[in-house]
């Protein structure tokens, strides 16, 4: 089954603020979801903070080769996702554990409104 969201994570050189971001997927309420982190860092930076979460298959590592631009790491990352809704976040936003669980009840009440009035 696919992920209903994907958050991504396109990142370089901060991984002291990666970690709190992963932290916060990883307590969402709502569990059908992946996070895809796009390590654009020459050295790796963002592998040490995600080994923390290489037993939740949600979570997923990708290393650019630490060479792209920031649009490059955006696109590479995008292309990674599978969910039916993606959202891409800076390294520096963290998300309320009930975030994802409030966009799918908002997603489901515009798609129940739209076969009423569609």
């Amino acid at each position: 089954m696919n992920p209903k969201f994907s958050i991504v994570y396109p990142t370089k050189d901060r991984p002291d603020y990666l970690y709190y971001c992963l932290k916060s997927a990883k307590l969402q309420t709502f569990e059908n979801f992946e996070v895809i982190i796009s390590d654009n860092s020459q050295y790796q930076s963002a592998k040490p903070v995600y080994s923390e979460f290489l037993n939740d298959p949600r979570f997923k590592y990708f290393w650019t080769g630490g060479h792209l631009a920031m649009a490059d790491n955006f696109s590479f990352v995008l292309k990674l996702a599978k969910g039916d809704y993606v959202t891409v976040l800076t390294d520096k936003v963290t998300l309320l554990p009930s975030a994802l669980e409030v966009a799918n009840k908002i997603l489901q009440i515009n798609i129940f409104l739209g076969a009423c009035f569609g």
